[in-house]
């Protein structure tokens, strides 16, 4: 899972019944955050403890994602390795989230100052995401605002 492309990761863990968009590790992650923290001041800023974010890596990579959940916090007590997960996940992308095809433009676009034609711009780049990248985005987007 950590060094795998989303695209790829997202095709593994879909199934003919369930399809899905975002990878069942943004999604775990932020329903852990969403549920236990959202009023914990710099959450993302702060380290979870090494010796739990392994172990949450390592129950990632196994696949057996129904054998834990993260929101038991007799086992999971400390949010912060939650998070650290979830950095650390979008960090081993091979292609990040905002692509190497796009990052130019993107960083470009940020330099622009009419707020319209910013907004525009960066819709526009958003809209040529690929699909799991695109809502992998908004899913933590969405989460961010929260």
């Amino acid at each position: 899972m950590f060094g795998r492309d989303l695209r790829e990761q997202v095709h593994a863990e879909s199934n003919s019944g369930e399809p899905r968009r975002v990878p069942i590790i943004v999604e775990k992650c932020i329903e852990a955050v969403d549920a236990l923290a959202l009023d914990y001041e710099g959450i993302y800023r702060k380290t979870g403890g090494s010796t739990q974010t392994k172990a949450i890596t390592q129950l990632f990579e196994r696949g057996d994602y129904s054998s834990f959940d993260l929101l038991d916090t007799d086992r999971f007590n400390d949010i912060c390795s939650v998070t650290s997960v979830l950095k650390n996940y979008f960090r081993s992308l091979p292609n990040p989230l905002l692509t190497f095809e796009l990052h130019d433009q993107f960083i470009t676009s940020a330099s622009i100052r009419d707020p319209a034609v910013k907004h525009s711009t960066l819709l526009e780049l958003v809209n040529n995401l690929p699909d799991e990248h695109y809502y992998t985005l908004r899913t933590l987007m969405t989460h961010l605002h929260r």
